[in-house]
């Protein structure tokens, strides 16, 4: 999912297609309850038994929803006491890329609705969520903390050897496939 979510981006980014371009990835997830597969929970720890978020785990798809919508409180308890700021953050992104068309919130938005953890976040991570950049393609790395930034394109080489770069919805090949479909 990576590989072709990146490319979409780039593509869209070097064509402008939209006013600007944000990709993210979530380096912090929270698995649904029920949600089968045990490698995508962080490993649980003697001072951190429900999961310790800074150790190595899948961050699998769909471990950002509870953070995405809100729902933490409903479906999961906090696991470290940044489980809920996190969440707010989150939030927050998405709320300001609603109501403004940019994921970074504004601070004046913020303080006057006492969002204190966001704006202690943003301040911390010291930098905005720029938009993708074709000449050098960045994501936000979504992550409590200093490890919150913004990254280049993760697994490029992987994305590169399964024939899906950056630039693969630019490429001949994809042209001449693309063709073939529509044709026949």
């Amino acid at each position: 999912m990576r590989c072709d979510n990146q490319a979409l981006a780039f593509s869209a980014a070097r064509h402008r297609a939209f006013p600007s371009v944000y990709v993210y990835s979530f380096n912090r997830t929270y698995q649904s309850p029920g949600y089968s597969n045990f490698a995508c929970d962080a490993p649980p720890t003697a001072s951190r038994p429900l999961g310790d978020p800074d150790g190595e785990y899948l961050k699998c798809h769909a471990g950002e929803i509870i953070y995405t919508v809100g729902s933490l409180r409903r479906w999961r308890k906090d696991r470290d006491g940044l489980d809920t700021p996190f969440a707010r953050l989150i939030v927050d992104y998405w709320s300001a890329f609603a109501r403004t068309g940019d994921p970074n919130p504004e601070e004046e938005f913020l303080r006057a609705r006492g969002y204190q953890s966001t704006l202690d976040q943003l301040e911390v991570n010291g930098g905005s969520w720029e938009p993708v950049n074709a000449d050098r393609p960045q994501l936000r790395w979504l992550q409590w903390g200093e490890g919150e930034k913004m990254v280049g394109f993760q697994d490029v080489k992987q994305c590169e050897a399964l024939g899906l770069p950056s630039n693969f919805f630019e490429s001949p090949q994809r042209t001449r496939l693309v063709r073939r479909e529509t044709s026949g």
